[in-house]
């Protein structure tokens, strides 16, 4: 971000924000789909990264698996702040997208001085509500051993440009649909305490309604 800032002094950025206690159940699960998580219960994960552990796995960049740190919201629109001028910066929310999409839209829009046509269809893309069905493939797909890495980077990269239907069937083939994470209220509650103090820091930093997020509820 500061190389950007020096190369472009009028460049805007857009922040956005989600509840930490629902983003940090959320993050979990894309790591273990991206196979840098082993532990799929949750809360023994959290639990485990507080205390400054690692999966029994080989993680792309152990920083990923702090999930304290990465969801701790408030501290990191601080150090943007340090960096970014207020008037260049929007911050919105999920709620608010889920909420009025088009009003976000339009202030968006409005931010970046664009015009608001054509307005996109909001549908929802990309739900993490699946697993991968085969999941020895799948790592030899994505963790391939180092004799195997560079042939599988290659045929990764061939389906990816291919235009054979037969490919895109055989890769819808390799997911399978799964249920979204269910969390106990006692772990959301412990959550909610955990990011109380980032979340206080974070509204003082900007105004934001967070009276929807479950993490709201460890606050005075």
């Amino acid at each position: 971000m500061p190389q950007i800032c020096t190369a472009v002094p009028d460049a805007r950025f857009i922040v956005a924000l989600r509840d930490p206690v629902e983003l940090v159940v959320s993050w979990h699960r894309t790591q273990l789909v991206a196979l840098n998580e082993s532990e799929r219960d949750f809360a023994a994960a959290w639990r485990r990264s507080c205390a400054g552990g690692l999966p029994d796995t080989d993680p792309l960049d152990p920083k990923l698996l702090d999930y304290p740190r990465i969801v701790a919201l408030g501290a990191a629109l601080a150090r943007v702040l340090e960096l970014v001028p207020r008037d260049r910066l929007h911050v919105l929310t999920l709620d608010e997208l889920r909420r009025d999409p088009r009003a976000v839209w339009d202030a968006l829009t409005g931010f970046l001085g664009v015009p608001p046509s054509p307005v996109p269809d909001f549908a929802t893309y990309n739900v993490s509500a699946k697993s991968a069905r085969y999941p020895m493939v799948r790592r030899l797909t994505h963790r391939p051993p180092d004799l195997l890495e560079r042939p599988v980077a290659t045929l990764r990269q061939w389906t990816r440009t291919t235009s054979l239907s037969g490919v895109k069937a055989i890769k819808k083939r390799m997911w399978q649909p799964d249920k979204r994470p269910q969390v106990r209220s006692e772990t959301k509650a412990e959550l909610a305490a955990h990011f109380a103090a980032d979340t206080r820091l974070l509204t003082s930093l900007m105004p934001l309604d967070i009276s929807g997020w479950p993490s709201s509820a460890a606050l005075p």
